[in-house]
């Protein structure tokens, strides 16, 4: 069987040199634009931090963890603090406690077989005052609700349905607003969703009812108490 390491190896640059990805993708945008100053920001799952250079404008230490040594060594080059760490058999995060003024996570939750437990350990990691930022295909999209009701397959073989379930097939988790909040508790609490606005009807519909959004951005804040 394959391990995540050697698909990464065989399809990293097919997955990061094309640089339209950035023009395509507005999400890191939009995650720029609602980011706050600070001393330190960690990226879970950096990959190769071609996105997470980003966060230098606004960040004096970039931090970043992946499950990937391949993917690491090259975010280093780009001046990225890293930490080989696997989400799905860890307990503990290997940074201090409140070290971080933001987390960001982007499209990694669905990777994981249990994703739950991760709030825990962002919890311990980041300061009382600071913003955690999650984003995840969006199971409550629009058609994925019709195809439900109508008895049709979950997926179509277009690019849109790929992105969801992953080009092969490595999603592992389906995640709508429901199991968000229920997840993230008793450690957060979603301050703002943001829409990843598309073209055409589903970014019409997204703007006036969220959960229906082909993909959210979670702009979330610590409990103040936990039990």
């Amino acid at each position: 069987m394959k391990t995540y390491e050697d698909k990464y190896q065989r399809n990293i640059h097919r997955m990061y040199s094309n640089q339209k990805l950035m023009n395509l993708n507005n999400r890191y945008l939009t995650i720029l634009k609602n980011l706050q100053k600070g001393k330190s920001i960690l990226d879970v799952g950096c990959g190769n931090g071609e996105f997470t250079k980003l966060f230098f404008k606004k960040y004096k230490k970039v931090y970043g963890i992946d499950i990937s040594e391949t993917a690491l060594k090259l975010a280093s080059e780009k001046k990225i603090l890293t930490k080989q760490v696997d989400l799905d058999n860890c307990t503990k995060l290997p940074f201090k406690s409140k070290f971080f003024d933001t987390i960001i996570c982007t499209e990694v939750l669905e990777h994981l077989i249990t994703f739950q437990g991760v709030f825990k350990l962002f919890y311990e990691i980041l300061a009382d005052d600071g913003f955690l930022i999650v984003t995840v295909p969006n199971a409550g999209w629009w058609r994925f609700r019709i195809n439900v009701l109508l008895g049709r397959p979950f997926y179509f073989s277009s690019d849109t349905f790929i992105e969801l379930r992953g080009r092969n097939n490595e999603h592992l988790r389906f995640i709508n607003v429901a199991d968000m909040k229920r997840s993230i508790k008793p450690y957060f609490f979603i301050k703002e969703m943001i829409p990843q606005h598309s073209r055409g009807l589903s970014g019409f519909i997204s703007k006036f009812r969220k959960p229906l959004a082909f993909r959210l951005i979670y702009i979330m804040k610590k409990e103040k108490t936990i039990d």
